[in-house]
């Protein structure tokens, strides 16, 4: 696996290198891993939109103060016109698509799968897929048919 981008069947970080990345040793360690400006280089984001990815990665002024008050001044009116950030919807809709994969995995039998080859275990994955579907309709409310 290569490049920055997010993996939809494992919900971890993609990562360039074999090493391990700064999110995996934070889940390791138990604690939640936010948005990093760490990763604000040219060659990271350049990568992960080569693969297709949107990068979410925070900027980092460094000694760049007036791009740093520039920056904030379009937040106070993005926030004065009511208008999200778009990177901020972007980041609820990864954690979304994280707690779906994160249920896939502890309760509908994604974590381990005893299974071999590419069709068996797509199979496996989607019957886990088809009951977390079902089991998120059951948890809306309960069925009422239309009027006749």
């Amino acid at each position: 696996m290569t490049g920055w981008g997010h993996n939809r069947l494992s919900g971890k970080a993609r990562r360039a290198s074999a090493g391990t990345s700064a999110p995996d040793i934070a889940a390791q360690q138990g604690r939640p891993y936010p948005r990093c400006t760490a990763y604000d280089a040219a060659a990271i984001a350049a990568q992960s939109v080569a693969l297709g990815h949107v990068p979410l990665i925070d900027r980092n002024f460094r000694a760049q103060h007036e791009a740093k008050t520039e920056c904030a001044e379009e937040v106070a009116r993005m926030k004065f016109i009511h208008l999200p950030d778009p990177d901020d919807v972007l980041y609820d809709f990864r954690t979304m698509v994280e707690r779906i994969n994160g249920r896939l995995k502890d309760e509908f039998g994604g974590r381990f799968v005893r299974v071999r080859g590419a069709v068996k275990v797509k199979c496996h994955l989607m019957f886990g897929i088809l009951a977390l579907t079902v089991d998120q309709i059951f948890r809306v409310g309960p069925f009422t048919p239309a009027p006749a």
